[in-house]
């Protein structure tokens, strides 16, 4: 990815811009842990398979969309604003190995990227991380469920920013 390439509406992301598109996540960051945590680890642009070449568009001087897709063809959407045609612009020529986010917009860029009817594994909508504790079922065996605080606290594996 060029930094600052155009594609439509959205630029791709250089790294002066990671505070802005890091803020941006952080807002909606029930939807945005996995981007969040994939960024953490793994960084902008990069050789691992799992770092993050980001798109973003802008409104009102402040980012209002990103597009995330890693070197496995992981499709990461944050479009609150559904930009689905300058997404598709964004992913025209790149092997598209799986979309993960809030569901409309997953079906959004599905659709815009004409990937309906492409034989998948997997496709359904799942509640992503919006279950209610209380509806949360834990299985019995090894492990436990514990706060965040506490799972840092222990050196637990977990979501750090």
């Amino acid at each position: 990815m060029t930094p600052f390439a155009t594609h439509g509406g959205m630029i791709g992301a250089a790294p002066s811009l990671l505070p802005e598109i890091i803020r941006f996540l952080r807002e909606d960051v029930e939807n945005a842990l996995l981007p969040l945590s994939e960024l953490a680890r793994f960084g902008l642009g990069g050789d691992h398979t799992r770092a993050l070449d980001i798109w973003v568009r802008w409104q009102g001087g402040r980012v209002c969309d990103v597009l995330a897709m890693n070197k496995a063809g992981l499709v990461l959407p944050q479009c609150p604003n559904a930009p689905w045609s300058d997404c598709a612009a964004v992913l025209k020529g790149r092997e598209i190995t799986s979309i993960l986010g809030p569901q409309p917009q997953v079906r959004g860029l599905v659709a815009a990227c004409d990937l309906g009817q492409r034989p998948s594994r997997l496709d359904r909508d799942e509640p992503y991380l919006t279950l209610s504790l209380d509806a949360l079922q834990v299985p019995a065996g090894a492990g436990r469920v514990v706060p965040m605080a506490q799972a840092s606290a222990e050196g637990h594996f977990g979501f750090y920013f």
